[in-house]
């Protein structure tokens, strides 16, 4: 049994790419595992909630793939505080995530 995370991913400018996911996997580029399957359908909305654990390592491979294309990854792990995006750009990598804040009692 694993953690699960629901992911999203986007890609700009749409125009260059239609289908990066799907692009991907006909590359055969390493590491590209079989979880991003179950993880993403091909135009990057929610399939299902996977234990995708190597999905950094396959969106900085994706990246490099299309370099002037930026992808951003939103999960949503099982945990209510475990929501996050990151930014991939030609194989770097931004990450920003989820800051909950509680106002005071007056």
């Amino acid at each position: 049994m694993g953690y699960y995370t629901r992911y999203q991913l986007t890609w700009g400018p749409r125009k260059d790419l239609d289908d990066p996911v799907k692009m991907f996997f006909n590359t055969k580029q390493p590491p590209a595992d079989n979880f991003i399957e179950y993880a993403l359908a091909y135009d990057g909305t929610i399939y299902e909630p996977a234990s995708w654990y190597g999905y950094d390592d396959n969106m900085i491979a994706l990246s490099k793939l299309f370099p002037t294309i930026t992808f951003i990854l939103s999960g949503e792990g099982e945990e209510n505080s475990d929501i996050w995006k990151k930014q991939y750009i030609n194989g770097n990598v931004k990450v920003s995530k989820t800051v909950i804040n509680f106002t005071e009692f007056e």
